[in-house]
């Protein structure tokens, strides 16, 4: 599978989001009918599991933009007089 995803960047056949695509319509074929461990009647179950996990690492992403606000502005300015001189140093940013 790397060679698929790697080679199909390199060579531009696809995007990294497409490469994600292909890589996983290429690991459902190989359930479905080279290994033969995963049936239609389990897809279903199956994109079900990954719609749950992908909303909750969604909402582990987002949570701090909640907590904080909607204003990205209002955020620096609010960690500039938090720590006024801290955010000279541009790693310091970086790690924050």
């Amino acid at each position: 599978m790397p060679p698929l995803i790697v080679g199909g960047i390199l060579s531009g056949w696809f995007t990294p989001t497409e490469a994600a695509v292909a890589a996983s319509i290429y690991a459902m074929f190989l359930g479905l009918v080279y290994y033969r461990e995963l049936r239609l009647a389990d897809l279903p179950t199956v994109l079900w599991d990954s719609a749950k996990q992908t909303v909750q690492v969604m909402f582990i992403i987002a949570a701090p933009r909640l907590r904080l606000g909607a204003d990205p502005a209002a955020d620096s300015q609010r960690n500039h007089q938090r720590h006024p001189g801290h955010l000279v140093n541009p790693w310091v940013v970086l790690l924050m």
